[in-house]
């Protein structure tokens, strides 16, 4: 079904990321290339875009049941990674470095009550320099992902309705 407009839908796609600075588009370039088939499927995910993550953003979180942050990594040796995110102290000064684990204890402290459930999805980038396209490598780690995400929506979608995976 279909959300009505300004109401909060049980799942939360944050894709982030810069788009100028080539690979690291790879989390806006997701939920862009997703998109279509949650309209299609008329899934209750909303779709969020973020330059970087901010404190702010625990706002987002509310009343969810599912966040899945989204962005480029060089540091992971596969096309994808996928982990489940625990909240964690942000021992940074600047607003920079926060991760999404630091959101959830944000959150926690702010609200008083858990967190949704919370993964992270990491797409190997390759090129992060200032360019306006992806490397090869990237767009292929992309489509992956898409179909990965794809997987893991239904996945989680049909546990939580109860029914059979």
């Amino acid at each position: 079904m279909l959300q009505e407009e300004n109401s909060i839908t049980p799942i939360l796609l944050l894709g982030y990321g810069n788009l100028a600075r080539g690979d690291d588009a790879l989390g806006p370039m997701l939920l862009e290339n997703i998109r279509p088939w949650i309209r299609q499927q008329e899934l209750p995910v909303d779709l969020l875009h973020e330059h970087q993550l901010q404190a702010e953003l625990i706002m987002d979180l509310r009343e969810r049941d599912l966040v899945i942050f989204i962005d480029a990594s060089a540091g992971i040796n596969s096309a994808i990674d996928f982990i489940r995110v625990e909240p964690e102290e942000n021992s940074s000064f600047t607003t920079h470095a926060v991760t999404p684990g630091a959101l959830l204890k944000t959150f926690i402290d702010m609200y008083a009550e858990p967190p949704p459930l919370t993964y992270f999805m990491s797409i190997r980038g390759y090129d992060f320099s200032i360019r306006e396209a992806l490397t090869q490598q990237a767009t292929d780690n992309l489509a992956l992902a898409v179909e990965f995400l794809k997987k893991q929506l239904i996945k989680e979608i049909t546990e939580s309705a109860g029914e059979p995976a």
